[in-house]
């Protein structure tokens, strides 16, 4: 009697044991590879909607920056007014003049 119960059969490079592990091996790799991308597309959305924040916020600094600076030159127009020189100058702007002034006229050229 043979120590062996029963003959190895012969193995072939083309097994069909070899077939399902390949394909096996693709897929599982494939999973990963998708799995990955979508993860990372994941991880990416909060970096990508802060971006688009921080370029609004920086628009309307902007124009909040901008409207401060017409307030500011206002409140300098509306102060200049407020003494007898500055009424002057107020309603020369508006084609007013003094007792005794003649306006002056300049043709367009």
């Amino acid at each position: 009697m043979s120590v062996i119960a029963a003959p190895v059969p012969p193995t072939t490079s083309f097994s069909r044991r070899s077939v399902f592990g390949l394909a096996g091996t693709v897929l599982c790799c494939a999973f990963i590879c998708v799995f990955s991308a979508w993860i990372g597309l994941k991880a990416a959305y909060p970096f990508v909607s802060a971006a688009t924040v921080r370029e609004q916020s920086t628009i309307w600094e902007a124009r909040i920056k901008r409207d401060q600076l017409t307030i500011q030159r206002m409140q300098r127009e509306i102060a200049a007014t407020r003494n007898h020189e500055g009424a002057i100058i107020a309603a020369r702007r508006l084609g007013w003049v003094l007792p005794n002034e003649r306006p002056l006229r300049v043709p367009n050229r």
